[in-house]
């Protein structure tokens, strides 16, 4: 699942990865990645543990009792360069934890194509909202 940092939740992440759901969201703001930490695989990209926080009020209890108590998930620090575009500097989140089969790029590639998908979408809309208007006219 390809998503924007608004599903970058522990409980979103482990829900997902218990239907073996790959996830790559961008890192919610409300959290920070210390690339000090966990088990490093290149500049700007490590495996850490995330931990079970409290139960929010939402879940009920036996859903909190099936969440494991942490998942592995990667950290990747992802710079966009695209003519026409401000550089972007960004921590995307995902449980393709395999270096060797998706590279720091890829997921940096991966990401910046969501973040694409969104500005065409929107301009899009914009687009056949002024079309519509037109023909209504």
């Amino acid at each position: 699942m390809l998503a924007d940092r608004h599903y970058c939740s522990y409980f979103m992440i482990a829900l997902l990865l218990q239907r073996q759901i790959d996830v790559v969201v961008r890192l919610h703001q409300c959290r920070e990645a210390n690339f000090r930490r966990g088990r490093r695989l290149g500049a700007g990209d490590h495996v850490v543990a995330w931990s079970k926080p409290v139960r929010p009020d939402w879940m009920d209890e036996a859903t909190y009792a099936q969440m494991p108590e942490s998942i592995e998930v990667r950290e990747v620090h992802v710079q966009g360069h695209q003519p026409g575009f401000r550089t972007e500097s960004l921590v995307a989140v995902t449980t393709l934890t395999d270096a060797e089969k998706y590279t720091k790029d890829d997921i940096g590639q991966l990401y910046h194509q969501r973040w694409l998908v969104e500005v065409y979408h929107l301009n899009y809309r914009s687009s056949a909202s002024l079309y519509l208007e037109g023909v209504a006219a």
